[in-house]
């Protein structure tokens, strides 16, 4: 009987699990270790917040099923702990935050708010079923609960059943946005505008419709050094193909992703739109966007340069890329239109790659990024370290000071010290540079964007000056 009248106190062991949760979710130091901990790892606030409330939920029915043994009451308490403190408030908090383009409210999908609610309870589930199936087997171990080994093997069959079942439907809804982007991924997107873009070139032919959005294409180069085809995005703004733009040229902006990440990481993050939305507004000139893709064959974080030992000659590649462009597209091929920006080590391979060949790009824009070379890809050597940190480059060659460099980083960010520093040697040696600390913390996509706007508001002057060349091709 005394198992029983143990069982039979699952409601006290779910209410002292929620205390285990609440205790830790609300603000203890270990929860606060955890906060920082994951901010190190380059978690902003709000995907910290999501990653905390999944390991609260794993927490809640880890203590409710170790006292009662009771593992799917636990893990469907936990779920519903998570719903009532982080997923509803989530969506109502989405919605009222929704941020400020051009001048217009950004539009907020309720559909794309419902579906990562989704996904993130379906991740809450999924963890709060494996930590009470494994709280479970301890409690039924200690306790001696199980009566045969046949019942054990039941339990754990059905267990790790349960797990790949909601593994595999999280799975086919995506979490990867929700922990690459953001809660936020593919919730706000521009406003629809009456605004209707017309090519500098002038009025369109007759009959000939004009469209108010830019063309996405892929797009394959063979590089030479890394002996391969290797792919890119390729974003057309909307008078590209007017027949009576036929003869003009486009500036052009390379944004580069960070880490581990690929070509589609600015697409993930609604570029399209955005700058759809800044040409029909008059806030952005038409640009040609290339995204490239910056991942190695020895690692995936290559930081977009060439490895000292020669292999993953990625910097080598992507100034093959621009060569490239310039051959296949109707781009402004001169420095002072050319643009190259990143986020995170994207803004490092950036403003290297800049600083490194000022011949190419006249403006490199590092949006949250660092400037000092680091990892294993420049093999420890330290000449090879300075001769690949913007930094050191600046002070070194008189041409690498002749980039305009827009560097931005948020208030609470990891790599707000290095942008700083990096921005007070510039200012040191009298070099052209703009500098934005965006308010609160973080080191996702809306510091991104809000570096990214911020840079293109400065140049933007300077890339709408281009000139019909002296021989259209």
């Amino acid at each position: 009987m005394r198992p029983r009248s143990i069982a039979s106190l699952w409601p006290l062991g779910v209410l002292l699990g929620l205390a285990l949760a609440v205790a830790l979710f609300e603000g203890s130091a270990t929860w606060h270790n955890l906060d920082d901990g994951l901010r190190s790892l380059d978690f902003d606030p709000e995907r910290a917040l999501l990653i905390e409330a999944w390991l609260a939920g794993a927490l809640f029915a880890f203590g409710g099923a170790l006292i009662t043994g009771r593992p799917w009451v636990s893990s469907v308490s936990a779920v519903g702990f998570v719903g009532l403190t982080y997923i509803l408030p989530l969506g109502a908090r989405l919605a009222q935050q929704a941020p400020t383009l051009f001048g217009m409210r950004e539009r907020v999908s309720a559909g794309a708010i419902q579906h990562n609610q989704v996904v993130a309870l379906a991740v809450a589930f999924l963890a709060a079923v494996v930590a009470a199936a494994v709280a479970d087997l301890l409690g039924r171990e200690m306790r001696r609960h199980l009566r045969d080994r046949q019942s054990r093997t039941r339990a754990v069959r059905s267990g790790l059943l349960a797990g790949a079942l909601v593994l595999t439907v999280v799975l086919a809804t995506g979490v990867d946005p929700l922990l690459r982007v953001g809660p936020d991924a593919g919730v706000y997107s521009p406003a629809p505008v009456s605004v209707r873009p017309v090519s500098a070139s002038g009025p369109p032919a007759p009959g000939e419709p004009v469209p108010t959005a830019g063309v996405v294409r892929q797009g394959t180069y063979y590089s030479a050094v890394m002996r391969e085809a290797r792919h890119f995005y390729i974003y057309l703004p909307p008078s590209y193909n007017l027949s009576s733009a036929a003869h003009r040229h486009y500036p052009t902006l390379y944004l580069l992703h960070g880490d581990p990440s690929n070509s589609g990481e600015w697409l993930r993050y609604g570029t399209p739109a955005v700058f759809d939305a800044g040409f029909a507004h008059g806030d952005l000139p038409e640009t040609i966007l290339v995204m490239p893709d910056g991942t190695g064959h020895v690692t995936v974080a290559t930081q977009w340069a060439n490895r000292r030992d020669g292999r993953d000659r990625i910097e080598d590649a992507t100034l093959e890329l621009v060569a490239y462009v310039d051959q296949q597209y109707r781009t402004a091929a001169d420095r002072q239109y050319r643009v190259i920006g990143g986020l995170s080590s994207g803004a490092y391979g950036a403003v290297n790659i800049a600083a490194r060949h000022p011949d190419v790009f006249g403006v490199a824009m590092g949006f949250s990024g660092y400037y000092v070379a680091q990892g294993p890809v420049f093999g420890f050597d330290r000449a090879y370290v300075d001769s690949n940190s913007p930094t050191v480059i600046v002070q070194r060659s008189a041409a690498a000071r002749t980039v305009h460099y827009i560097l931005t980083v948020g208030a609470v960010d990891p790599y707000r010290s290095s942008t700083e520093g990096f921005a007070h040697e510039l200012r040191r040696l009298r070099v052209s540079i703009d500098f934005e600390l965006i308010p609160g913390g973080g080191h996702g996509g809306r510091f991104f964007w809000g570096g990214l706007l911020f840079g293109l508001g400065v140049i933007g002057p300077q890339l709408a000056s281009v000139s019909p060349p002296t021989n259209p091709r």
